[in-house]
């Protein structure tokens, strides 16, 4: 029995990969033949160009480039039908020939006759469409066999650290699907007919919040509902109940109106966030709700809120490391396949900046630049939750200002709309008199798209709840879960009736309920 190999299988396996790699390099001209690419529908764009005055127009849109073409004579051509186009220049065989010239490239791509045979080959430009697709999705497969074949050579090397691989990895796989044709200048007639419509369609069905409410109306009069591609920031001390306010919205947005909400918590785990939305969802005492201590008629809530919870497009990713690069791709991929139409964050500085970035201050503001890039790519408000330094507390006054938010300035910038949280009770303790304990003021220290401003609401901190304060109802704010949500009434009075029994078995009720939703298959 030869031990060797037995012991020491990785060389065997080494040696194998190494004469397969052998083998493809002495067959590397079979290679060259496989590489993606279509001759002939270069041809036909550059043919299009050379005989229709407007297809460079086309071209230009869907974003064709001259290393888009995989034979070197058409990336030339194509660089000098552009370099005529741009100069104001007629596009033709004659003035394309003269640009060759002035270039030093015509004999480079074999002379005048190739210019010419190119215009002969098609009859109409009416399929450059097609052809430019055909070219963009040879390119793109090039450029990944490219990077796929730098990240292997970066992987054999093993000189860099893993996660650097990998962020670097998927950056570079997502600058390729990146690689789409610009945005277009829009004139501002039709601007103006966008925005017409917008106010046509809130006057027509007296709309007063233009983007997603947040389920709080003090704060939404102010701010006008969260706007698609607006970078958010809410920022607090620690304990102040950002986290607490973030949640109550993404589960008004969520729970209440039927519409995905995404939550990445780099700071709670999930089962910790789920915890807080059923005891602030419920009304019960979020402690006793953990330990179970809870009365049937407190139960018979509870169950009424996990019913209504299981059913919301409420996402969350609890990754305790996350990236820009790895945030963007999961915002993508939930963008394409549940429509999300917001994204949260908490909190900002916990993220990982680019590779090699050693400074903080520097770190956070890519950071923040990056949130911001998603917000405005994908069209969808994005909310941050930020720290804030501890300068603030040497202070008199210490409600918080926008120097206050920690490591970078361009955090500042960046936010489209910044919100500050402020209790008295923070500090003040056990001094604070009755009327004041939960009280918070909600600064609106910056609006892009309008005013600034305070208001206030009231912290329920034992079920982690925010509510609106209005002497008219606040009373009925208080009411419980069957008060709130007539409209899962019906769905939970079967389960009602088994809970409410002389005798309160927690296990038993908690295992009936869990087999029921079991049966009903609900999957979000």
């Amino acid at each position: 029995m030869n031990s060797h190999h037995t012991i020491f299988p990785f060389e065997s396996f080494t040696e194998n990969i190494k004469s397969q790699l052998k083998h493809l390099e002495n067959k590397k001209h079979t290679i060259e033949l496989s590489i993606p690419q279509s001759l002939d529908a270069e041809r036909g764009i550059l043919c299009s160009l050379l005989i229709d005055t407007e297809a460079f127009e086309i071209a230009s849109k869907f974003g064709i480039k001259s290393d888009d073409f995989y034979h070197p004579s058409h990336q030339i051509i194509f660089s000098a039908i552009s370099s005529a186009y741009y100069n104001n220049k007629p596009i033709n065989t004659v003035t394309i020939v003269d640009e060759l010239i002035q270039l030093q490239k015509l004999d480079t791509i074999g002379g005048p006759s190739f210019i010419a045979h190119l215009e002969s080959l098609f009859p109409s430009s009416a399929h450059i469409k097609t052809y430019i697709k055909i070219v963009k999705d040879k390119s793109i497969l090039r450029k990944l066999i490219l990077t796929a074949s730098k990240i292997a050579q970066t992987a054999y090397s093993q000189k860099e650290k893993i996660p650097h691989i990998l962020d670097a990895a998927e950056q570079a796989i997502l600058k390729i699907r990146d690689d789409s044709p610009q945005k277009e200048m829009i004139p501002m007639n039709e601007l103006i007919n966008i925005v017409l419509d917008k106010i046509e369609v809130s006057y027509d069905n007296e709309i007063e919040i233009l983007g997603l409410a947040s389920g709080f109306e003090s704060i939404d009069k102010t701010t006008g509902g969260f706007q698609p591609g607006e970078f958010i920031v809410i920022a607090a001390r620690p304990s102040m109940g950002k986290t607490a306010l973030t949640l109550n919205m993404a589960t008004h947005i969520a729970m209440h109106n039927q519409i995905p909400v995404v939550m990445f918590s780099l700071e709670m785990s999930a089962d910790q966030l789920v915890f807080r939305i059923l005891s602030a969802e419920s009304r019960v005492d979020l402690s006793r709700l953990k330990t179970g201590l809870i009365n049937a008629e407190e139960f018979s809530d509870f169950i009424g809120s996990t019913s209504f919870l299981s059913r919301a497009p409420l996402f969350i990713d609890d990754s305790p490391t996350l990236s820009i690069a790895e945030l963007r791709n999961k915002c993508r991929r939930l963008a394409l396949h549940h429509h999300i139409k917001l994204i949260i964050v908490d909190y900002l500085q916990l993220m990982d900046g680019p590779p090699g970035i050693e400074n903080k201050t520097i770190e956070v503001g890519e950071i923040s630049k990056g949130l911001k890039s998603i917000a405005r790519e994908l069209k969808i408000p994005v909310i941050a939750l930020s720290q804030l330094n501890r300068s603030v507390e040497s202070r008199l006054d210490k409600r918080p200002l926008m120097s206050d938010l920690r490591e970078s300035g361009a955090i500042e910038q960046d936010a489209d709309l910044i919100v500050f949280l402020y209790r008295e009770d923070y500090y003040t303790k056990e001094n604070t008199p009755e009327e004041k304990i939960g009280m918070t003021e909600i600064i609106i220290a910056k609006n892009r798209n309008g005013p600034t401003g305070i208001s206030s609401l009231k912290f329920l901190s034992n079920i982690t709840k925010f509510v609106n304060i209005d002497e008219d109802n606040f009373d009925e704010e208080e009411g419980d879960f069957h008060e709130m949500h007539p409209e899962i009434v019906k769905q939970t009075d079967d389960i009602d009736h088994e809970y409410k029994k002389p005798e309160f078995d927690y296990e038993k009720n908690i295992n009936y309920f869990k087999n029921k939703q079991r049966n009903q298959h609900l999957h979000y």
